[in-house]
């Protein structure tokens, strides 16, 4: 499993369908790169190959579920499930 996918698989399934489909891989790609930007010592501790402790998976939590809270309102995405 990649740093991705561990990050996408925090992020809140509600928030998640709210994307369209169309969008989502864009948009998971373009929120990890971000976040690696932003928080590379967060970051790392999921591209390695053990388990993240509890506090960096609470941390990534939170700014994952953020991230994708301030882009559906920034784009004004309801639930559209396309």
């Amino acid at each position: 499993m990649t740093a991705d996918e561990r990050i996408i698989a925090l992020a809140d399934p509600d928030s998640i369908a709210q994307i369209p489909s169309f969008l989502r891989k864009h948009a998971f790609e373009c929120s990890c790169r971000l976040i690696a930007r932003e928080h590379p010592d967060i970051y790392e501790a999921f591209s390695s190959d053990a388990e993240p402790d509890n506090g960096s998976k609470t941390q990534m939590k939170a700014l994952i579920d953020d991230i994708i809270a301030k882009r559906l309102e920034k784009y004004d995405c309801k639930g559209e499930n396309t």
